[in-house]
């Protein structure tokens, strides 16, 4: 495996075997908000964050909403489907990363031990996520992209006489002017 396991605290985005990546749908911000796949289109509900809180175990938490993945009504059994809630720390909520084939990860909840999986292996924008046995199988395998900071372009400096006007709104002429024109009182 030539993948580094993915660290805590740093944003990933998700990527199913065919690049779509797990996001919030629609830009919802709502608790209950749909997770489902989607074209990469490096938008901030296409970004997760991955928060060690315990030992091994993961919560993920969007980046556009602040919410994090979690398995509907605590759902245990294959079939139950995934969206966003506020955090809670309940077991539904909770991941662990285990390796798969091609420096991919399985993504397994800890309240049912099933793992993170495409709802009828679709390779289409829009399929939802669910749990289901971990199968080995290409649609519960995931990539892990870290995310970096955009960094912001240098400020291109001033040259001296530009950065001496603009401290004083005067150009040098006016203020040598202005500072022998003060008058003996």
């Amino acid at each position: 495996m030539n993948e580094k396991k993915p660290v805590s605290n740093v944003c990933y985005q998700i990527a199913a075997k065919n690049g779509r990546v797990l996001e919030v749908a629609d830009f919802n911000t709502a608790s209950g908000a749909a997770v489902q796949l989607w074209d990469n289109v490096k938008e901030d509900s296409q970004i997760w964050l991955l928060v060690e809180v315990a030992e091994g175990l993961y919560k993920l938490e969007n980046k556009l909403t602040g919410k994090v993945l979690d398995v509907i009504n605590a759902g245990s059994q294959n079939g139950a489907w995934l969206h966003q809630w506020d955090y809670i720390g309940k077991d539904n909520q909770l991941w662990t990363l285990e390796p798969a084939a091609d420096g991919r990860w399985k993504v397994r909840s800890k309240l049912s031990g099933r793992v993170l999986d495409i709802v009828g292996m679709s390779q289409e924008n829009g399929a939802r996520l669910q749990i289901w046995d971990d199968v080995d199988g290409e649609n519960q395998a995931w990539k892990f992209t870290e995310v970096k900071a955009a960094k912001k372009p240098a400020a291109k400096r001033l040259p001296r006489r530009e950065r001496r006007r603009k401290k004083t709104g005067l150009p040098r002429r006016k203020r040598r002017l202005q500072n022998a024109a003060v008058s003996p009182l």
